[in-house]
Parts: structure tokens; C-alpha cells; sequence
């Protein structure tokens, strides 16, 4: 059973909660938004809907806060800017639906902003790979120069002796040349 927190104060449209507590949610419903972040502590939620008249620089900046929480944000709201729009797709917002929604698409909008989210999670994944494996990039080649310099070693010789201390320590090739430039940092 999935945990759906909501945050609603749309009265003319409210949210079908009832319709989901039978499709495995347990829903925990709010209307106040400055308890959000404390019911979302407390519920552990895996999804959260907002049903809005309106987005306020109060909801954005407590989705801003809880970007980093790693849950997927669907939002209904009756009306919203484009600048308000852009605040919500930087929030990672999962799902955004103007003028409300209709009962019928409501587990469509929640396994689309699922989608969305892991997709996202990928993304952020994969984007944190290529920083590390830049950065190892770097040091190994900061390494490299610091055994030419230091051992007269060629470029060859540098990166293969690099890899084999790694290797007889079971350690990356990027832990191996920072230890080395650590090393020459200690010996300045």
C-alpha cells in the first residue's frame, strides 16, 4: 500500500480521495500548507497531490525545500503563470494539470508523474556519474603529471603505474590519483 499525502484548499473541485483509498492508497489528507512539511515527516509519503485555486510563493517555496526529498509532486491548480510554471518545474514537480482534472485520468497522472519521477532519478544519476567521472578524469591526469615530473616516467609509463597501484590495492584508478597527489601535496 502506497502513502499519498494531499494538500488541498480547491473547494469547487475537490480531490476524489475516496476513489483512491480503495486502489491501495492510504491517503492522509491536509489543508493548512504550513504543516506540510511536518505531515510529510511524519507520513513518509510516496507521492504528494496538491489540489490548489492557486500556487502561492508559500506552496513554491516549500516545494523548493522538499525538491531534494525525492518523492514524485503531482500539482491541479484552477490557474498559474508561466513564471510560476517555470518555479514549478525547478521545484521537480512530476505532474502539473491547469483547470483541475477529471476523475477518470487521476491513475494515469499518478503512473505518469511515477514515470516522470524515476526518469528524472535516472537523469540525476547519470549526471552524477559523468561529474565523478570527470573529476576522476582530472586527477588522474594531475597524477600522471606529477609522476612525469617527479619520476622523469612517460605519459605511458605514468598511466600504467597509476592503474597497477591501484589494481595491487583494489582501489579505483580516481582513489589511487588522489593518494598520489596527496602524497605530493604532504611532500611540498
Amino acid at each position: 500500500m502506497r502513502n499519498l499525502l494531499l494538500i488541498e484548499n480547491n473547494e469547487t473541485h475537490p480531490f476524489p480521495a475516496n476513489d483512491l483509498i480503495s486502489n491501495d492508497y492510504r491517503v492522509r489528507k491536509i489543508n493548512d500548507i504550513y504543516s506540510f512539511i511536518l505531515h510529510f515527516k511524519e507520513f513518509n509519503p510516496d507521492i504528494i497531490v496538491l489540489n490548489l485555486t492557486t500556487i502561492t510563493d508559500l506552496i513554491l517555496t516549500e516545494l523548493n525545500n522538499l525538491s531534494s526529498q525525492s518523492v514524485p509532486i503531482i500539482i491541479y491548480t484552477e490557474e498559474c503563470s508561466i513564471n510560476r510554471i517555470n518555479h514549478l518545474i525547478n521545484a521537480e514537480v512530476s505532474f502539473l494539470s491547469i483547470n483541475g482534472f477529471s476523475c477518470s485520468s487521476i491513475n494515469n497522472h499518478i503512473d505518469i508523474a511515477f514515470a516522470r519521477f524515476n526518469h528524472l532519478q535516472k537523469l540525476k544519476t547519470a549526471l552524477e556519474e559523468a561529474r565523478t567521472q570527470l573529476e576522476d578524469r582530472k586527477q588522474i591526469d594531475r597524477a600522471k603529471a606529477i609522476l612525469i615530473k617527479t619520476r622523469n616516467f612517460s605519459e605511458d609509463e605514468a598511466y600504467h603505474t597509476l592503474r597497477k597501484l591501484a589494481m595491487g590495492r583494489n582501489i579505483t584508478l580516481g582513489e589511487m590519483a588522489r593518494n598520489v597527489i596527496a602524497m605530493a601535496d604532504l611532500l611540498k
